[in-house]
């Protein structure tokens, strides 16, 4: 978090943004269940955070994204005196089991590249824990990009 600002502030506009997304239920012809979408009422300072955790268009939208960037917003909304630390929550966001891992890295936009990364950065003893590397990783880059954007938006 860059100096200047307070964690009240943070959590305040965290809290704003956290309004603009709405859990969804996906149609039954395309596979059913519940998805998190931004709303469509959003600011565009909303929309172009979720572009930047897209990174900027690279990565086609996904629900994994969606869904960490929510986490994100309400982590930092319910932050309280804490100083948010990226690392602490993508400890959080990480998936403990075998199956809802390898559903993460075949469903998830540039998990390959994560985990590529996280591999070059971290050990790992196991094909588990290298995905769970690479989980964490976009996790905290995903919480690092929202607090950028939150900051972003104070100064304006």
């Amino acid at each position: 978090m860059s100096a200047g600002f307070v964690v009240p502030e943070i959590s305040a506009k965290a809290l704003e943004a956290l309004g603009f997304f709405e859990t969804r239920e996906r149609a039954a012809d395309i596979g059913g269940g519940l998805y998190v979408a931004k709303s469509d009422d959003a600011p565009d300072w909303v929309s172009e955070l979720v572009y930047a955790v897209h990174q900027d268009g690279y990565l086609l939208p996904d629900d994994w994204h969606y869904q960490v960037t929510r986490d994100a917003l309400s982590y930092l909304a319910n932050i309280g005196d804490d100083i948010p630390d990226d690392v602490e929550f993508s400890e959080s966001a990480v998936d403990i089991y075998t199956a809802d891992l390898n559903r993460w890295l075949s469903e998830t936009a540039g998990a390959h590249d994560y985990c590529d990364e996280a591999l070059a950065e971290f050990w790992a003893d196991s094909l588990s824990a290298q995905i769970q590397a690479g989980q964490g990783l976009a996790a905290m880059r995903i919480c690092r990009l929202v607090t950028s954007a939150l900051e972003s938006e104070l100064t304006r």
